[in-house]
């Protein structure tokens, strides 16, 4: 077992909390998933220690912070791209690689389009970004999306109404419309959805873009699912693995969508050459 230890990064108007463990000459970067910590990832430690030092960096608003002057005010991505400079140079290090689990696969995804020079290996834990969000899209992307938005904190009903449509439609499997519902019908995740979908609007990521990132630089891109997913299905990640040529691998562990409980499996992918 390694000692964890945290450190705050600042660019501008981001601030990183980051906790890291290993003493390897490698870097990995690692973001976790929506309303969960950086203590998933922290644990590929124990398995790649030796290898890697495994710097898990809690998301915004799980931690990490965004200076904002108003509630619907978003990171640009010229402000994100200035974070990951930061980050990775604060590691003193000229090549990295990065691991992201559902919700955190997007930054995961952004550290490609926006990160420095020097990324050699990108491992997606079944991330969410590369599926179409019809409802994020529009309750962030036009003012009265947004206005919906901050009704929402108060009162989830309206928005509870939409993704019951989106499930009836089959934009949304019943399971996870159902999942959805659950999630809000907590104040407090309420409050951690409204700040985290706002935050991140200005920045989805552009998977045509990525892929043409990835094939250029070559860089290694390994996707891992569960077999039994029903939030992220192995079909998002099969369609993406077609623009990426021959840099893209497909994993199928078994279980559903809390991949952070089979850290060794994930380890060996990771260790894989």
């Amino acid at each position: 077992m390694y000692d964890t230890k945290k450190r705050l990064i600042k660019a501008a108007k981001i601030t990183w909390e980051t906790h890291y463990a290993g003493d390897g000459n490698k870097v990995l970067f690692a973001f976790h998933g929506f309303n969960r910590g950086y203590e998933d990832l922290i644990h590929l430690s124990n398995w790649l220690g030796g290898e890697y030092q495994i710097i898990s960096v809690s998301l915004f608003y799980h931690g990490s912070q965004y200076d904002r002057k108003s509630d619907v005010d978003a990171f640009t991505a010229d402000e994100l791209r200035l974070g990951f400079q930061e980050l990775v140079s604060s590691f003193e290090t000229e090549s990295y690689s990065v691991i992201g689990h559902s919700f955190g696969g997007r930054l995961a995804l952004n550290m490609v389009e926006y990160g420095p020079p020097g990324l050699r290996d990108l491992f997606l834990l079944a991330p969410d970004a590369l599926r179409y969000h019809p409802g994020y899209r529009f309750m962030t992307g036009n003012k009265i999306g947004r206005f919906l938005m901050g009704n929402f904190k108060k009162d989830p009903s309206r928005v509870i109404s939409m993704i019951k449509l989106f499930g009836k439609l089959g934009i949304y499997s019943p399971k996870t419309a159902n999942y959805f519902i659950h999630q809000i019908t907590h104040q407090k995740v309420r409050n951690l959805v409204y700040d985290s979908w706002m935050v991140h609007r200005l920045t989805i990521p552009n998977l045509s873009g990525i892929a043409e990132k990835i094939n250029g630089l070559g860089i290694r891109t390994d996707l891992i699912f569960g077999k039994s997913d029903s939030l992220i299905p192995i079909s998002q990640g099969k369609r993406f693995l077609k623009k990426i040529h021959h840099f893209g691998t497909l994993h199928l562990l078994e279980g559903g969508h809390r991949l952070y409980e089979q850290a060794e499996e994930i380890a060996g992918i990771i260790r894989y050459k």
